[in-house]
Order: structure tokens, then sequence, then C-alpha cells
């Protein structure tokens, strides 16, 4: 409470005492007779009284400030975009060295023999093999042969003068007593231009000598043989001949 508002409250009460104070000691100064103290009137006592303050009034609710807005957040400036890492340099792999393949151990070599051959069996071995081969060469000149003489009897241009020459060489044979049809005798036969013969050799024997050596003898008594002239003659240069008896009857 401020001092200044109780201030006229104090003034009346110390002037009501003052006047209360007053009024007693006049009284007593003019009556000159001693009196009984009249009896004092009840002490009145003063109450300072407080007004009743009027209501301050009270200050206007201030009005609550409008809440601010968030500020609102600034955009961020943009990032600059990463600067993508340097890719490291390939290193080249090392290429894997070639392993030579395991070659297999070599297998120990039979210790040599010192003992001598025996010679005799050495050559006979090599005869042996000189006869195969001169068997294979045999055989394969044979099917030559034998398919030229083949051919030459197929060949319609050719197969006239291979009936000529058989009639020739029929009217020159003398037919031995062991000759049987079904034998055959295979002739290498060489001609000259013309048809003149110039040798004769059995080529395939019949197993049968006598016809063998009957055989060569009629072609080459026949002396010349019935043949074509120009490019022609060159199937019966060499050629073979056939020589069965039952074919020698033409």
């Amino acid at each position: 409470m401020n001092w200044r508002d109780g201030a006229p409250a104090v003034a009346i009460s110390v002037l009501l005492h003052v006047l209360i104070v007053g009024l007693m000691v006049f009284s007593w100064a003019g009556t000159p007779e001693l009196r009984k103290p009249r009896p004092a009137p009840p002490h009145i006592q003063a109450v300072v009284m407080e007004r009743p303050k009027p209501a301050a009034a009270q200050p206007a609710p201030r009005p609550r400030p409008a809440p601010r807005p968030a500020p609102r957040p600034e955009p961020e400036a943009p990032k600059p975009a990463p600067k993508p890492a340097p890719k490291p340099a390939e290193v080249p792999r090392p290429q894997p060295t070639p392993q030579p393949e395991p070659r297999p151990a070599p297998k120990p070599e039979p210790a040599p023999s010192f003992e001598q051959p025996d010679l005799a069996e050495l050559l006979a071995e090599e005869e042996v093999m000189r006869a195969e081969q001169r068997e294979a060469a045999r055989e394969e000149q044979t099917a030559a042969q034998q398919s030229d003489s083949d051919s030459l009897e197929a060949d319609p241009e050719t197969s006239e003068y291979i009936a000529a020459i058989q009639s020739t060489v029929s009217r020159r044979w003398s037919r031995p007593p062991s000759a049987r049809n079904g034998m055959e005798v295979k002739l290498a036969v060489r001609l000259a231009p013309g048809g003149d013969v110039l040798n004769v050799t059995v080529q395939q024997s019949s197993g049968d000598a006598a016809l063998d050596r009957t055989a060569v003898a009629a072609v080459k008594n026949a002396g010349r043989l019935p043949v074509p002239e120009g490019a022609a003659f060159e199937k019966f240069r060499e050629f073979t001949f056939l020589f069965r008896p039952e074919d020698m009857r033409l």
C-alpha cells in the first residue's frame, strides 16, 4: 500500500485527537471549583478506517501478440552435383602363363641285345618280303590287265577286234590232249602299229603247262593281229588276251 494514499486519514485522526484534548483543557480552566472530575466519557477510540480503495483499474490485458508465422526455411541453395569419382585406371590382368602339359615319363628302352642275328635268317626274311612284293605287284598288274581286257570286250568299238583276234589265233592253235573247257590262260600281248606281234608272255597260268605253251605259240604264229588304226590302236598296244579253249572254236 502506498503511504500517500493513507496520509489524509492519518491527518484527520490527529486533528480529532487535538480537538478533544483542547476541549478538555478548556473546560478545566473555566471552572473555579474543583469539581469532581466527571467521569470521563468513554474513550472514543478513533479508528482509522481505511477507505476502500477503489479497485484499481486493472490494465486491460494486453492482447497477446499474434504468433509470428514461423519463418519459412529458405530454400537451400542447390548443392553442386558431386563430381564423378575418376575411374581407377584398369590394370591389365596378368595372363596366366600356359603351363606345358606334363609329358609321360619315357618308358625305359629295353636293353640292346648284343646277340648277332643269324645271316641266313635275315636273307630268308628278305626273300620272303621280296616274294610278297612281287606277288602283290603281279596281282595289281593282273587286275589292271583284266580290267583292260574286260573293257575291250565290253566296248562295242573294240569287241569286234577282240573276236577277230580270237579267230586268227584259233587257226594257229594246236589243241593239246590235256586242254579242257573252263581253263583260261591270261596272256600279256604287246603289238606294234599295224598289229605285228612283238612279245607274248603268260600273265596268269591255267595250271596246265601244255595249254600255256600252245597258247603262247598260237599268238606268236599269228604274226599280225587285226587291230584298229590311229588313236584307237593305243588300246591294243599292250593288252591282256584271255585264251580259253572253248573260244578257240570260232
